[in-house]
């Protein structure tokens, strides 16, 4: 078979092997002696990849099912934290902030003045709710004999009743200057 000559064929090689470019024709070949016409084989050039994916790189490759459950278990797991995160730090700034004690409402007082029963109770505007215990509140109102402590009861967000009652004295007697 003679080969035939094309000028262009050796640069076109050229670029080919550098990967610079990409071409690709499509020529009718010369008819034979029965008038057809035959591709030489010569001729004949495999089909390449188009020029615009050769130097870029393409999407990423799909992950497998399991990389894929992976990176949404992490997804979901780093929302959770960032959800308790925001949550401790509204609890935080709430109790700082909404829930402190502004009002005591005694109930079953008599001789002493609301005022001087909660001063008694160790009770005082601005202490945090949560930190308020009922047994603190009744070791301090033990120490005055005239109070009974019956209980206390928190009204959130900054209000606190206290039930009491009063030891009234029944009889004093005066005997070597005591009462």
């Amino acid at each position: 078979m003679k080969k035939k000559h094309d000028p262009g064929r050796e640069e076109r090689e050229q670029y080919e092997a550098n990967g610079k470019y990409a071409y690709e024709y499509h020529s009718p070949a010369e008819p034979n002696k029965h008038g057809r016409r035959d591709a030489d084989p010569e001729d004949e050039v495999a089909p390449l990849t188009p020029p615009w994916t050769t130097n870029v790189p393409g999407p990423p490759p799909p992950k497998a099912p399991g990389e894929r459950a992976k990176a949404h278990s992490r997804t979901t797991t780093n929302r959770l934290i960032f959800v308790l995160a925001v949550m401790v730090v509204a609890i935080l700034v709430a109790q700082n902030t909404i829930f402190r004690l502004t009002t005591v409402y005694v109930i079953g007082y008599r001789n002493k003045t609301p005022q001087q029963i909660a001063a008694a109770s160790g009770l005082v505007k601005g202490l945090n709710m949560f930190s308020l215990s009922e047994d603190e509140v009744r070791e301090n109102l033990s120490s005055d004999h005239t109070i009974v402590f019956l209980g206390m009861q928190k009204d959130y967000p900054s209000t606190i009743y206290l039930y009491i009652s009063e030891r009234e004295p029944v009889a004093s007697l005066q005997w070597l200057g005591l009462l």
